[in-house]
This record gives C-alpha cells, structure tokens and sequence, in this order.
C-alpha cells in the first residue's frame, strides 16, 4: 500500500509500505488534565532492504479532543542513506532530531532503546 511520508528539509516521498517494515514504534499520549485532551505522538524509523531508513513522527490532535482546538499538529522526518558500514549513527541523530522538532526532545531515548540489538563480538 502506497505511504506518503512528510519530510523536514526535503518534500514528501512515497513508500510502498510493505517494502519498508517498521523497524521500531513508538506512540506517546501524555497524561490528560482535567478536561483537556493532549496530542498524540507517534514516533517510526522503517527499513528498507536496501538498508535506507526512513525516521519520522507526527504531534497530532488527539481524536477525543484537544486542550487547543487551534492545534493542527506537525510533521518531521529524514531519509537516511544506506552506508557500508551501517547507517546507525545517523539513524540516532535522525530520531534525535525529529524528537527536536516535536518539542519532546526526552522521546528519542525511548526509541533509540527500541532499535535493533547491535551484536559486539
């Protein structure tokens, strides 16, 4: 099934999702407060089998509601290339970064932590 992803410094692409697995998900719901409906944060990093990944998050308003019914919510995501080596580090800066422009800079942990093991030998 064809997936539009938003990007942060470049324009949309389109995926077919089946060639992309979700390689870690993560989604957020802060606490509620009285009567207010916070937004919802999902956080992805997919994979190609080339070795590229996509790293991307969406704040969006929560579907019961929202603390701020002006609140439309916001995109980021990079693409990171395949490398020969691995494309770990610049997977980290990219979770690192969208974490940035979602104004929770203390999620990235949480999906750094969920990425695969890497095995040290």
């Amino acid at each position: 099934m064809k997936e539009t992803i938003a990007l942060s410094e470049s324009r949309p692409v389109a995926i077919e999702g089946d060639e992309w697995p979700f390689i870690v998900t993560v989604e957020w719901r802060p606490p509620t407060i009285g009567e207010n409906f916070p937004p919802v944060v999902i956080f992805r990093v997919r994979q190609h089998a080339d070795g590229r990944r996509l790293v991307y998050g969406v704040r969006k308003p929560n579907t019961d509601g929202s603390s701020d019914p002006a609140f439309r919510g916001f995109h980021a995501g990079y693409l990171v290339p395949a490398a020969p080596a691995g494309n770990d580090e610049e997977t980290i800066r990219a979770i690192r970064r969208v974490a940035g422009v979602l104004q929770l800079p203390f999620l990235a942990s949480e999906v750094i932590a969920k990425l695969p093991v890497k095995e040290l030998t």
